[in-house]
C-alpha cells in the first residue's frame, strides 16, 4: 500500500513567499541559482512536500525518486531564449537559460537541489497528471523505490506557473517512520 505523507503547492503569483522559501532552500542546500519561474515554483512546492513528509534535504537517499509531469510551459522558456537571440544575436543567447529549453532540465534541477538519488522521470501532462501518479504508485508497489516525490508543473494563466507535489511512501516505511 501507498501513503501520502507530504503535500506541497506553489504558484509563481505568490512571488514574495516563493522567494522567501527559495532563500531558505539556498541556506539549507548551499548556493543554488534559480533562473525561471517554472523552476522556482517547482522547487518551492517540492520543498513544502518534503518538509510536510518529514524528509530532510538534501536527502542523499537512493530510495527516493522524482516523478514529474509538465505541460507545455517549457515553450515559454524557449520563447524567452530565442527572443534574446533574435534581438541581440549571439550576445542575446543566455547560457543560464539555454539548459532550461529542455523540460528534463527542470526535473534534473529538482533532483540536484534536494539530492534525490532515485529515479527521475518526466512525463508530459495536460489537464491531469493521473499518468504520473499511477506510474509512481506502480514503481513503489513493485519495489523500485520506497518513496517518491510526485507532481506536476502547469501554466495557470499567462506567465503564472503552478506546481503541486506529493510525497508517496510505501505504507510500511511510513508507519515505521511514525513509530520512530
Amino acid at each position: 500500500m501507498i501513503t501520502i505523507t507530504g503535500i506541497g503547492y506553489a504558484s509563481s503569483k505568490d512571488r514574495a513567499l516563493m522567494e522567501q522559501t527559495l532563500e531558505s532552500i539556498r541556506r539549507r542546500t548551499g548556493k543554488t541559482r534559480f533562473i525561471h519561474d517554472i523552476e522556482k515554483s517547482a522547487v518551492t512546492a517540492v520543498s513544502y512536500a518534503l518538509d510536510d513528509a518529514g524528509i530532510a534535504f538534501p536527502s542523499g537517499r537512493d530510495d527516493l525518486s522524482l516523478y514529474m509531469g509538465m505541460d507545455d510551459s517549457v515553450e515559454d522558456v524557449k520563447d524567452d531564449f530565442f527572443r534574446g537571440v533574435l534581438g541581440e544575436g549571439i550576445a542575446g543567447a543566455s547560457p543560464l537559460m539555454f539548459p532550461f529549453t529542455s523540460p528534463n532540465a527542470f526535473s534534473a534541477q529538482i533532483t540536484i537541489v534536494f539530492d534525490i538519488r532515485g529515479e527521475c522521470v518526466l512525463m508530459p501532462v495536460n489537464d491531469s497528471y493521473r499518468d504520473v501518479i499511477e506510474y509512481a504508485a506502480l514503481c513503489i508497489r513493485n519495489g523500485y523505490t520506497k518513496a517518491a516525490v510526485v507532481g506536476a508543473v502547469r501554466r495557470a494563466e499567462g506567465n503564472v506557473y503552478e506546481s503541486e507535489f506529493y510525497v508517496f511512501e510505501d505504507s510500511e516505511a511510513a508507519l515505521y517512520k511514525i513509530k520512530k
